[in-house]
């Protein structure tokens, strides 16, 4: 099978003149460190036969002997300690303490591993090794979709049997290796969460995988629910800690955005491509932003319901007309545009603004109901609270009386919302799907066992689920070009592309690469959001987001310039 690729575009050219560097930087401070172990080792060895040639000569006898001996030692302990002063006079690193330098002073960290000074070089060898390792699976996400390294993508097969079938029999599995107990669990937990996110990825991509196209209204529900929870960690993170500080708003917007800029720029593909990272960012910076005015008066119920009503307000009127949003959105087009490449370029569903604008709206209110939740856990914790101390009989009829009148909620919701075609529902979801939600919330919740007990399969895969849904699209998934929805399946057995015979095996065989890959991002995302964006330093943290476009843009430069040759 020949190896073919696609042309690069100056993008993807930057990322692999800057990557081939970094490399070079790994392996060299790896080598320095190597040396050094070496250099130390042969050092120790010094000093011992010294000091053994001293032991053993035939002066050394009786309390003289042993005082010898005690000096011997006491010489070596502070030989070691002087060779390690120094070391603990330099800063992180390796570098000499960056605290009163100049923000881009030539004495800086990256500017002296750029004129390849050692210690510097070796003290960054883990920011180096991760950074290798993480352009490197990004470079295996440009093989997968781009190439034709690997075998001819397949089809998509949708069968409901198989479906369900995969996903109860995942859920029992788990219920039998993974069932964990958590004392004094508390209402919505931080295990629940991550289970909730965990369960509803996995219906989530599968939906895509199988192309389950009457799985549609239940995933618009998933992707609901996360935007509710965006509203809700953000909302309760501000409120309790009133952490208003830059480096806690910079490590989120990090977490959402870092990966996905880099897999656009090896990919050549648009922000909106992913819209599930703009979504959660423009919610996020809502939530920051609301609290941060006034955070002062934040303990104030009023003034905290005046401003989810505000919230309420601006969305209803910034999404109330197409036309009003595409004027608020146009200026920042080059963030939020997308382009569908399979549709008719001239249909008005292909409006550069029109995925957003369907997007965005869609979940307009969910994020303040996930925020209103917030606001009230105090007060529903103190409600099962007292149903939990009740007693016996009174704490049966009360939970018989919530799950009764929940369940016929449920029922209305289910018969007269969620069974309505696609376009019909899509009109009801953004003032509805926050029913659902609730009932799921409070029964979810309704005992201390329920609320005690979470899946840890799930809720590890829930740390995943950024990770798991950018790499979606082209390890697992293929788009083969541009801003093309994924449609295909990665293959790692050959078979026919239209007709394959090992359908479930290959899906066998790429799930585990798939999650494996993801996994390492989300590991290697957050070891350099810790080395670049520390809690602790904000001097630092300025620094790097001065430099990070700074070093960035001769690169990107470079890049275009080939290109167009």
């Amino acid at each position: 099978m020949e190896f073919e690729h696609r042309p690069l575009n100056g993008g993807q050219i930057a990322f692999f003149l800057a990557y081939v560097p970094t490399v070079l930087l790994w392996l060299y401070s790896e080598y320095l460190k190597q040396t050094r172990c070496e250099k130390k080792s042969d050092s120790q060895a010094s000093e011992m036969e010294k000091l053994d040639r001293k032991l053993s000569a035939p002066d050394m006898t009786g309390d003289k002997g042993e005082k010898m001996k005690a000096d011997g030692k006491v010489d070596v302990e502070q030989q070691s300690s002087s060779a390690e002063q120094p070391q603990q006079q330099q800063g992180q690193n390796g570098a000499p303490t960056t605290e009163h330098l100049p923000l881009l002073s030539l004495d800086n960290p990256p500017f002296r591993i750029a004129v390849l000074h050692t210690e510097t070089i070796k003290g960054a060898s883990g920011t180096l090794r991760a950074m290798t390792e993480f352009g490197a699976h990004l470079i295996f996400f440009y093989l997968c979709d781009r190439t034709t390294l690997f075998f001819d993508p397949t089809v998509k097969n949708y069968s409901r049997d198989t479906f369900w079938f995969i996903y109860l029999v995942l859920i029992a599995y788990n219920f039998a290796t993974s069932l964990h107990y958590k004392q004094n669990g508390a209402y919505l937990n931080r295990d629940q969460t991550e289970e909730w996110k965990g369960w509803m990825q996995i219906l989530f991509l599968m939906y895509h995988y199988f192309e389950a196209v009457e799985q549609y209204n239940a995933i618009r529900l998933y992707i609901a629910a996360y935007v509710w929870m965006t509203g809700f960690g953000n909302f309760s993170f501000y409120y309790v800690r009133k952490d208003f500080s830059p480096p806690r708003f910079f490590q989120m917007l990090w977490r959402l955005n870092f990966l996905v800029f880099w897999v656009c720029v090896v990919l050549g593909n648009s922000y909106m491509l992913y819209y599930i990272c703009p979504m959660h960012t423009i919610w996020t910076f809502g939530v920051y932003f609301l609290l941060l005015a006034g955070n002062k008066y934040n303990t104030n119920q009023l003034v905290i319901i005046f401003k989810f009503a505000l919230a309420i307000g601006l969305v209803a009127v910034l999404w109330s007309s197409k036309d009003l949003f595409y004027t608020m959105w146009q200026p920042f087009g080059s963030v939020v545009e997308y382009v569908n490449p399979a549709k008719d370029p001239t249909s008005p569903t292909n409006h550069p603004l029109h995925e957003w604008w369907f997007r965005s709206s869609l979940d307009r209110y969910v994020w303040v109901f996930g925020m209103v939740c917030a606001n009230m856990h105090p007060f529903t914790s103190s409600a099962f609270d007292f149903v939990d101390k009740s007693p016996p009989t009174t704490r049966w009829v009360l939970r018989s009386l919530i799950v009764s009148v929940l369940l016929f909620v449920g029922y209305w919701w289910y018969t007269e919302i969620f069974v309505l075609p696609k376009i019909e529902y899509n009109q009801w979801h953004p003032y509805t799907s926050c029913i659902p939600i609730f009932i799921f919330i409070i029964l979810r919740n309704l005992t201390p066992t329920l609320r005690n007990y979470h899946l840890s399969f799930f809720a590890f895969l829930g740390k995943i689920t950024l990770e798991t849904y950018i790499g979606q699209f082209h390890i697992w998934l293929i788009t083969k070009t541009e801003d093309a929805q994924p449609k295909w399946l990665m293959s790692f057995i050959p078979q026919d592309p239209e007709n394959p015979e090992y359908p479930l095996l290959n899906f066998f065989i790429a799930t585990p690469v798939y999650l494996f890959v993801s996994y390492r991002l989300f590991q290697l995302t957050t070891v350099l959001k810790v080395d670049i964006l520390p809690s602790g330093d904000e001097r630092r943290l300025y620094r790097n987001l001065i430099l990070l476009p700074i070093v960035w843009v001769p690169f990107y430069a470079a890049g275009k310039a080939i290109a167009a040759m």
